[in-house]
């Protein structure tokens, strides 16, 4: 009996499918076929009063930036044109061959055919259909690090001017609707029975997501955005946001496979610096990585990039932790075993990695060194003390506004190098300077405790030797990157220092006679 039910459902549901299948069929031969109505969103705001930052185009859109607001302004279209744009929206929803949403040529050749050769209309098109609709702007803009939106409004965090106001807003069921289709454009699904996510979207930035009311008083969802372009160590240093000096001794650090912590709060570079130094790996050293979302982006072959899985199935099976990835990696005859962040007890397989000779960089969450090793030997990361007397180096950053030209800008800094001693206490090496913007040597890094473990095997002078190589060569790509951008390229750096290790000389395309450095 529940067979031939279930059966009956099916064919019910076939049956329904062919009458939609035939709709379809006829609208190609009958355009006067009803579609529901896609709505789309356009932006257009007044100029506020106040002191204009910035002004620039992202896409076809304005973006202006005036005190603590981030205004877009939308390029103008008619009403007779939005009315026309919306039902060639509709239409391209149910009859456009899916290869034309795979690639963006097909796309546009498809639109042509039906008659739109208006680059404004197509812009709009394309963002509605490919793009990411009202929020494609913030997602497009370069400058843009993260944006968090309910439907009664949008923030986002500026790489140069911090946190922004945005104007875009829309009604509750408008904003739900726009969740189901992020979430959607992810392979996912979210409902009132699972509200909350958090996943990848096809540009690689993480979306988490608060759906309806079930777990909070209105949706949300926030994006965190990840560069496209990998951040080298010569970006990182143009940016201020280390010195030649600093990045030379952590380069020492690197090639002697010494275990590096990187700690800061969100949003405070941790992961750029940690993709910088791994492109300072020596060329013959197996990589593996661990993360969350892949945000790390290696140039070498020699890379295993390991991704932690969410349950596939309704009884939460399947599921590939951050501990489980750790535990997998040190199956491999890895050199490094680089961790995204550490929460748990992930932290703690980690530890006895870099306690069995690996090298190691990973970050955490904490904003000062003694915080750092206090969240290590607490629950539920609990590494033992033997395996922290193997860490070597605390790294503190932190996202800070600074004036500069009479303007207050947003930077990242590392604040502080930290060595730690036999004791597991944080010594200072370098920190930073906030009155000059400057960094200042605290203590001689070569009378350090990782300095004397180095020189077991190297000596002192050696030692020294090559950090004084390391600095000159860092020096070169902190001032040639403004003549030569390729410079701040992570596959470029990367191929530099390979050559730098192998002949233990400065690259000869460095030496650039106009180029003088100071000794």
């Amino acid at each position: 009996m529940l067979r031939n039910y279930i059966n009956k459902i099916i064919i019910s549901k076939i049956r329904k499918l062919i009458k939609i299948n035939k709709s379809l069929a006829i609208s190609k031969n009958n355009n006067s076929l009803d579609f529901p109505i896609l709505k789309i969103n356009i932006i257009n705001s007044p100029i506020p009063d106040g002191i204009i930052r910035a002004q620039y185009n992202v896409g076809l859109s304005t973006v202006t930036i005036v005190d603590d607001q981030y205004i877009i302004n939308d390029p103008f279209i008619s009403e007779e044109e939005k009315e026309q744009l919306e039902k060639i929206s509709s239409q391209l929803l149910f009859s456009i061959p899916t290869s034309a949403l795979k690639d963006e040529n097909l796309f546009r050749k498809y639109i042509e055919k039906l008659g739109v050769n208006n680059e404004v209309l197509y812009y709009f098109l394309r963002r509605e259909i490919l793009g990411y609709g009202v929020y494609d702007v913030l997602i497009q803009d370069d400058n843009i690090e993260d944006i968090t939106a309910w439907p009664d409004g949008t923030t986002c965090n500026h790489k140069l001017f911090g946190s922004l106001k945005v104007n875009i807003s829309m009604s509750e069921s408008e904003f739900n609707k726009y969740i189901e289709r992020l979430v959607y454009l992810s392979g996912k699904s979210i409902s009132l029975h699972n509200p909350i996510i958090s996943i990848r979207l096809p540009t690689n930035d993480r979306l988490t997501v608060t759906y309806s009311r079930e777990v909070s008083d209105k949706p949300s969802f926030s994006i965190r955005k990840f560069p496209k372009q990998p951040w080298s160590i010569t970006s990182i240093m143009m940016m201020k946001t280390i010195s030649p000096e600093m990045a030379a001794w952590l380069m020492l650090l690197v090639k002697y496979k010494k275990a590096i912590l990187v700690c800061g709060p969100v949003g405070s570079g941790k992961t750029s610096l940690i993709n910088a130094l791994c492109s300072l790996i020596p060329a013959d050293q197996i990589v593996v990585t661990c993360e969350d979302t892949p945000e790390l982006k290696l140039a070498r072959q020699n890379w295993i990039s390991l991704i932690t899985r969410e349950s596939s199935t309704v009884e939460e099976e399947g599921e590939i932790r951050m501990f489980d990835l750790v535990k997998h990696a040190l199956r491999y005859p890895a050199s490094y075993i680089i961790v995204g962040e550490i929460r748990g007890e992930e932290g703690r397989v980690w530890a006895q990695a870099i306690a069995t000779g690996h090298g190691g960089i990973t970050s955490l969450h904490a904003e000062t060194p003694e915080g750092a090793i206090e969240r290590l030997k607490s629950d539920p990361i609990n590494v033992a003390e033997g395996s922290l007397k193997e860490l070597s180096t605390i790294v503190i950053m932190k996202s800070l506004y600074i004036k500069n030209m009479g303007e207050k800008i947003k930077v990242k800094r590392v604040m502080g190098i930290y060595d730690i001693n036999s004791s597991i206490k944080p010594i200072c090496l370098f920190k930073y300077n906030l009155e000059s913007d400057s960094f200042i040597k605290v203590r001689d890094p070569f009378e350090s405790n990782t300095a004397s473990k180095i020189m077991e095997f190297i000596p002192r002078e050696k030692l020294i030797e090559e950090y004084k190589l390391y600095t000159k060569f860092l020096q070169l790509l902190y001032l040639l990157g403004y003549k030569k951008p390729e410079l701040t390229l992570h596959t470029k750096v990367t191929e530099l220092v390979w050559k730098l290790y192998e002949y233990e000389d400065i690259p000869e395309e460095l030496l650039i006679p106009e180029v003088q450095l100071i000794e």
